[in-house]
């Protein structure tokens, strides 16, 4: 999957009914024994629809209003009445969403998505003080057995074969962004910009921030990597700050492999399509989202992957040094209390 930044709800409760019919071609039909009669189920009957009152605005006081949509009561009702022909229902019936409770929900839908980028610089933050900090991204491999006709693709540098999957996640191990597509033989440093985050990124459509990348990539305005030969106690300050705060991506990693070995070559390659192997390793993340948000620990039980890449050199490179220069400056000149 290539998500937009970010997924923000990389989660997923299957509700599926599983009937189980066996094979019966070959066999006589046997007699129904009348001591176990055949179960039938009962016809289920219809349950009446039960509408929820709409949210009236009116209800909630001032500072609820501005807290859940970053506007006020009059400048809602004002942007209603300027678009209410264009979201006012026109249909009869008796429960069509009406227009006002559209616009409160996309206007909360927006609110809670620069709520939720304050939220991961906050926790990033806390980590080692580096400001700004939209997520951590890294590349993993998943090994799989590749379709004759196209082995090649698959072949990584390490002479297996895989796909090559690009996760960012927060400060938190939350997954945010995944990306499936690309077989193993395909360069970190080319997943990215041909991702939709990459392409996101680097057309400005998401500001104020940036992801934290190993020394494998050369820096962006938008991707900070650690210095090769930090010399200013400022410089050491920032490496040392970025190593802890990247980590999380490795660790990620670690938690998502184990948890879900299929995934770590101990457990062998998929014996799949890489479609069918690109739709497993998208579970997986979804189902480690839903173990974080039920705070089911797990023992990290694989090693943490080293990656011998070489690196990457982009002709955006001296633009992202000069960013890295500034946030050291600003960020690292001084040293800072112990949090």
């Amino acid at each position: 999957m290539d998500g937009g930044f970010f997924l923000a709800q990389l989660d997923f409760f299957p509700g599926m009914d599983y009937d189980h019919v066996p094979a019966m071609q070959g066999q006589e039909p046997r007699e129904p024994i009348p001591e176990h009669p055949v179960h039938v189920r009962p016809h289920r009957l219809p349950h009446p629809r039960v509408f929820r009152p709409w949210l009236v605005l009116e209800d909630m006081s001032v500072r609820k209003i501005v807290d859940d949509y970053h506007l006020s009561r009059t400048a809602i009702y004002q942007l209603y009445h300027e678009i209410r022909d264009d979201i006012d229902p026109t249909t009869a019936r008796s429960h069509a969403v009406p227009g006002l409770v559209k616009l409160l929900t996309v206007l909360q839908f927006l609110a809670t998505g620069e709520a939720e980028q304050r939220r991961v610089k906050q926790d990033f933050y806390k980590i080692a003080c580096l400001p700004n900090v939209l997520g951590a991204i890294d590349c993993t491999h998943v090994a799989l057995t590749p379709p004759a006709d196209r082995e090649m693709q698959y072949r990584n540098r390490k002479m297996g074969y895989s796909l090559n999957v690009q996760v960012v996640c927060d400060a938190n191990l939350r997954i945010q962004d995944v990306v499936t597509r690309f077989p193993g033989s395909c360069h970190d440093s080319y997943i990215l910009p041909n991702s939709a985050l990459g392409r996101k990124f680097a057309e400005g459509q998401i500001q104020n921030g940036w992801l934290l990348r190993d020394a494998r990539y050369g820096s962006k305005t938008w991707l900070l990597t650690p210095l090769a030969m930090p010399r200013s106690d400022a410089e050491k300050r920032y490496n040392e700050a970025h190593i802890a705060t990247r980590c999380t991506i490795e660790r990620m990693f670690g938690v998502l492999k184990s948890r879900f070995r299929c995934l770590h070559i101990s457990g062998g390659s998929l014996q799949y399509s890489p479609e069918k192997v690109a739709d497993i390793v998208l579970v997986c993340c979804m189902l480690h989202n839903i173990t974080l948000k039920h705070h089911l620990d797990i023992n990290v039980v694989v090693p943490p992957e080293v990656d011998i890449t070489p690196s990457d050199r982009g002709s955006d490179v001296s633009k992202g040094n000069a960013v890295r220069r500034k946030v050291i400056h600003e960020s690292f000149s001084e040293p800072r209390p112990p949090l």
